[in-house]
């Protein structure tokens, strides 16, 4: 047999074929692509809060939709591998030939076949032999190819969707906040805005403290879209015992007994010091300090507060080392470098000018802005780049940019971050009849005027032209002149009509992935977090503190930091300066500070 004759039988011999096909594995399968919304209803749910050190209920708006799909039938294809049946080959084969034999020639059977029988054999043996090469066996199982098709409508599916609202328009809502014995009552309408509203219950019920052993619930009630919500919340839960002295020069012992040479302090009437453990034996051990001291119940009667530790008879160190606060330390880690982000800190406390007040602590609030840009953020330190005390001359050189370089780094568009970050003081002044915003270089006296100034929008307009990314500005400073000089003080009108939308603008409208988070509003201070008498000493600034905790505690993007800002620093303002301090913040919620690398 010639070569080509066997490799043909080979290749006949172990042919085999594929073969796809249709298969419904789903009868009521739900097409997600064409739901149509059939009902909703806005809802506020509960977000966060009251805290200890918040007594604030923060509620958010959702939209729960009713959406009606059409449930199909689900089919997948899947590829079948076939092979020969060769006994089936070999009969089908046999067959053909012998009838093909047996129409031809005498070999088998001597017949005299006539044309038209002839041609009915012919037919039979090719119809045979080409039945047994068709007929093929499947091996193994069927391989699903992953497509699907959804075929016939054979019913509908009605589902529930929960999604979060970030709507502009205000709406009012009446909130009826009251204790169960009603000794404390208030009806207060609040402002919806941005989709959440939060409500502080002790500010709202015109309360600090109750002054129970026991306190008894505190109840929220209100009606939202057609819906009545109804809150009930133990004062333990946001509210800590103190021991309020109720009469003069009550002694605070180091022991709880009363004997000689164990007296710490003479208390004033009225103090007030947290109570860390109520004794069976008539006393209660305080916080005084750094340590522990104890007042007995004849001096002292028990109360519920907001916790907080501005505390009129405590002893806390003014002075310490970075690492003594809560937000410095346990610092997260990131889980990977945050290679395509790029922060620049600018940082002026030392001015050439006596006149100028220092702006307390600020080595230490740079070292914590330092230490989480690289390990919270996971930013790599040569991308972290700090600015200390740079004169007029030298902004420029410092932030001088174009669309792919700042401050000296080259800026990818599609991948870079810039985190910029300035402390410092800031000034309101007047150019050209207009109100205009200003940052202090270290070289400003307060006699030259604007001469000696940064202008904001100016810088940054500088700053939005850099095409990264995403852009946030964080501007932990006031506009006033009295926080800068006492010479100053007259510039504060300033801040009437200083608009910090209008400022922001220069940046945000530049650039559509942009924020700016300023500390306060434009005629307030950003104020410190150390009380007046200096017991309370947090060393940083509280909108410094409480953008860290934040940072600190939650999933770090720009939205976020925003909601947490605006739920503690005025609260903590108030309390400790009583006085108003409202963040601020334009441009793009969105903005996420950790960027996880992406794989290859």
């Amino acid at each position: 047999m010639k070569p080509r004759y066997l490799i043909l039988l080979l290749c006949i011999a172990t042919i085999g074929c594929t073969s796809t096909r249709w298969v419904v594995e789903d009868e009521y399968t739900v097409d997600e692509s064409e739901g149509e919304k059939i009902s909703s209803e806005k809802i506020l749910q509960k977000a966060a809060g009251p805290e200890m050190d918040q007594p604030v209920l923060s509620l958010e708006l959702y939209e729960v939709q009713e959406l009606e799909y059409p449930e199909r039938l689900l089919a997948r294809r899947y590829v079948q591998q076939y092979r020969p049946r060769y006994g089936i080959w070999a009969l089908g084969l046999g067959t053909s030939a012998l009838m093909l034999s047996m129409a031809h020639t005498d070999w088998v059977v001597d017949m005299d076949l006539t044309r038209n029988e002839q041609i009915l054999m012919n037919t039979s043996a090719a119809v045979i032999g080409t039945a047994s090469l068709f007929s093929m066996r499947p091996v193994g199982e069927p391989m699903d190819t992953g497509a699907e098709q959804m075929l016939t409508e054979v019913g509908t599916a009605v589902r529930k969707d929960t999604v979060r609202l970030h709507n502009d328009d205000q709406q009012a809502i009446q909130v009826h906040i009251y204790d169960d014995e009603m000794l404390y009552e208030t009806e207060t309408e609040l402002q919806l805005m941005a989709g959440s509203v939060d409500i502080n219950l002790l500010a709202e019920l015109g309360m600090e403290s109750i002054e129970s052993e026991d306190p008894v619930k505190i109840n929220v009630e209100f009606e939202f879209e057609g819906r009545q919500y109804s809150y009930s919340f133990d004062p333990e839960d946001f509210m800590a015992r103190y021991a309020e002295v109720t009469e003069d020069n009550a002694p605070l012992r180091s022991g709880p007994n009363m004997i000689s040479g164990n007296i710490l302090n003479n208390l004033a009437y009225g103090a007030q010091i947290p109570i860390t453990e109520e004794r069976d034996n008539g006393w209660f051990q305080v916080d005084y300090g750094v340590s522990h001291g104890y007042v007995h119940r004849d001096d002292a009667r028990m109360i519920w507060k907001a916790q907080h530790i501005d505390q009129d008879d405590a002893v806390i160190e003014t002075t310490g080392e970075f690492g003594e606060i809560d937000i410095e330390q346990d610092i997260p880690e990131a889980d990977y470098e945050n290679e395509h982000t790029l922060a620049i800190i600018w940082a002026n406390d030392s001015y050439s000018s006596e006149d100028v007040l220092e702006v307390p602590n600020l080595d230490r609030s740079v070292e914590l802005v330092e230490t989480y840009m690289h390990r919270r953020l996971g930013i790599p330190e040569e991308q972290v780049i700090t600015y200390r005390n740079t004169e007029y001359d030298d902004v420029a050189d410092a932030f001088e940019s174009d669309s792919l370089h700042i401050a000296g780094q080259q800026i990818k568009p599609d991948t870079t971050n810039v985190i910029i970050y300035y402390l410092g003081h800031g000034l309101t002044g007047s150019q050209n009849d207009e109100t205009r915003a200003y940052l202090l270089p270290s070289d400003y006296t307060p006699d030259e005027e604007e001469s000696g100034l940064i202008e904001l929008r100016g810088w940054l307009d500088q700053i939005a032209k850099v095409q990264s990314r995403s852009t946030t500005v964080i501007l932990d400073t006031d506009f006033r002149g009295s926080s800068v000089s006492e010479s100053l003080e007259h510039v504060d009108d300033y801040g009437d009509d200083l608009s910090l939308q209008e400022e922001a603008m220069v940046l945000t409208d530049q650039h559509p992935n942009a924020a700016i988070l300023f500390a306060t509003e434009a005629n307030q201070v950003n104020g410190r977090y150390i009380s007046e008498d200096g017991r309370t000493n947090n060393y940083h600034g509280i909108f410094t503190y409480y953008l860290f905790r934040a940072l600190r505690e939650s999933e770090p993007y720009a939205g976020m930091l925003f909601r947490s800002l605006e739920r503690n620093v005025n609260f903590t303002s108030r309390r400790i300066h009583d006085r108003a301090q409202y963040p601020v913040m334009f441009g793009e919620e969105g903005i996420r500070f950790i960027h996880q690398p992406e794989s290859d």
